[in-house]
């Protein structure tokens, strides 16, 4: 990777320097002290536990995911991990505020997972557990998507009953729509 970017500095009349090499980030569920000991790689003291580099003229990083703190930035990445860890991920994804930023991208790259997963065969037991553990959560969206998509198509008519002049009661009556919605529609 070095030598790719000192020719392309050189190719474009740039100066190289070492911090220009990009940095390879290694993600792995589990990480043994015997394994991060063959690559001598140590942790960082100023980044989370669980991220360990190794020698600088490497630019590696190795990301231990079952070692990484129980917060929400590390949520998408321990939903990745195995067993426990990403049963813990899950949960706390479960439990998430459908306002929480994280929330929607973390699930919408579980369902990736889950739909690749079900492609496949012979699956191994923890995959299988995996999609049945997703399964409540792809149908909660899929529902909310549902409801969304209803809630859309009754404003829409709103919209055009009241270009046609009709009464906001008789709206309400047949969109269900709140009357405030309907009013805040007829001002727009």
């Amino acid at each position: 990777m070095k030598g790719e970017c000192k020719r392309q500095a050189k190719r474009k009349r740039l100066s190289f320097s070492l911090e220009s090499v990009p940095r390879l980030w290694i993600l792995t569920p589990t990480a043994s002290a015997t394994l991060l000991s063959e690559v001598n790689a140590f942790p960082s003291p100023n980044d989370l536990s669980g991220f360990y580099r190794l020698a600088p003229s490497w630019k590696t990083t190795i990301i231990a995911i079952h070692q990484l703190p129980r917060t929400e930035e590390t949520l998408w990445l321990r939903v990745l991990g195995r067993d426990k860890v990403q049963k813990q991920a899950i949960d706390e994804l479960e439990i998430l505020s459908s306002e929480n930023p994280f929330r929607q991208p973390a699930l919408e790259l579980l369902y990736t997972l889950r739909e690749n997963l079900q492609s496949r065969e012979n699956l191994e037991p923890e995959e299988r557990e995996l999609i049945m553990r997703l399964a409540p959560l792809y149908q909660q969206e899929k529902e909310r998507w549902q409801r969304e998509a209803e809630q859309t198509a009754q404003r829409r008519i709103a919209q055009k009953l009241l270009r046609k002049g009709m009464a906001w009661e008789e709206i309400v009556e047949l969109t269900e729509l709140s009357l405030e919605e309907v009013m805040e529609l007829s001002n727009q």
